[in-house]
């Protein structure tokens, strides 16, 4: 007997398991932040968790998967940029970080066009040269980091002002 495998509407938990795990991390370390009084840092968590929310809405707007693989690179750079670097001083601590965190968001940020570009090609059955792929994640990952450069500027105001009050 040949069974169908009835293909989900909505992916299950499991499938943002990283996401989920992630979130549960900002939101307890978080709580324990408000308790101790360190609103920066709660404040940098609780920013935290509406980021881990960026995958499913990625999926419910693109109607795509986003890959297992790729959440877990997304919620690495989470961890390791704002929230160990930032929420729990280790920029400070060890200045090279910056440097390592970086270098390491380039991974993610380039395999998250790559997927884009596959799933825009698969969707729409077009085949793009390569030298539209490469000028593609170039420029977007430009864009991005020039973003994260103002976001980072942007918190760093945020928590001189903060320090200043």
């Amino acid at each position: 007997m040949n069974t169908v495998p009835i293909e989900r509407k909505t992916p299950a938990l499991q499938d943002h398991l990283p996401m989920l795990c992630t979130g549960v991390v900002f939101l307890a370390t978080g709580i324990v932040f408000g308790i101790q009084g360190e609103w920066a840092r709660t404040g940098i968590a609780a920013l935290l968790l509406l980021t881990v929310g960026v995958p499913w809405l990625l999926e419910y707007w693109t109607r795509a998967r986003f890959p297992v693989s790729l959440q877990i690179q997304y919620a690495l750079l989470l961890i390791a940029g704002p929230y160990v670097g930032g929420a729990l001083g280790l920029y400070v601590a060890w200045p090279p970080w910056d440097t390592v965190v970086h270098f390491y968001s380039g991974f993610p940020i380039t395999f998250a066009i790559i997927a884009a570009l596959g799933v825009t090609a698969q969707t729409y059955r077009l085949t793009f040269p390569v030298w539209f792929e490469v000028t593609i994640v170039i420029s977007i990952k430009g864009f991005v980091a020039l973003l994260w450069e103002f976001g980072e500027f942007f918190v760093d105001q945020l928590l001189v002002l903060q320090s200043c009050l």
